[in-house]
């Protein structure tokens, strides 16, 4: 009865950590920020534009558009306040605490219903335990049920067993 119930909160303690352990970790942003690669594509465009200009496959004055909006694109790219690395998440405390709670209680609840919960306790229940007496005393009736009915040859075999 102890070692199941040692393995089994072992079993809820690593399907708890199991869960809980990534919502703990912090999450690292891999990779440049947002802002810095729009700002390297925008540079790319500007860098295409000019190539098209050079090739002479733009005419200025859409060369002078496109820049324009290219500038104009810049310009809000900067502007814009840069996201937190980590955002704060309050919800996370109280997402770990109901976790850490309702992973053990539906782990026992689930057994309550669906296990066998008897099998925990140390009554084994009524104990038919064979005396010398009891076995004795079955042996003699056996013996004068024979002699009533010598015709069993079951019971004789039975009889010469014991």
């Amino acid at each position: 009865m102890t070692v199941f119930i040692l393995i089994a909160a072992a079993m809820v303690a690593v399907a708890v950590a199991w869960v809980l352990v990534p919502l703990l970790a912090r999450r690292v942003r891999a990779g440049p920020a947002p802002e810095a690669a729009n700002l390297a594509i925008l540079r790319d465009q500007l860098t295409e534009l000019e190539a098209d200009l050079a090739r002479g496959t733009l005419s200025n004055d859409r060369y002078e558009q496109a820049r324009m909006e290219l500038e104009r694109r810049v310009l809000e790219e900067t502007r814009s306040e840069p996201a937190p690395a980590n955002p704060p998440r309050p919800a996370r405390a109280w997402t770990v605490a109901v976790l850490a709670a309702a992973i053990p209680i539906g782990a026992v609840a689930l057994y309550i219903v669906i296990g066998t919960p008897a099998a925990l306790s140390p009554d084994p229940g009524p104990q038919h335990e064979l005396t010398r007496e009891k076995v004795e005393a079955m042996v003699a009736g056996l013996a004068a049920r024979l002699e009533k009915e010598p015709d069993d040859p079951e019971g004789w075999t039975i009889l010469a067993r014991s």
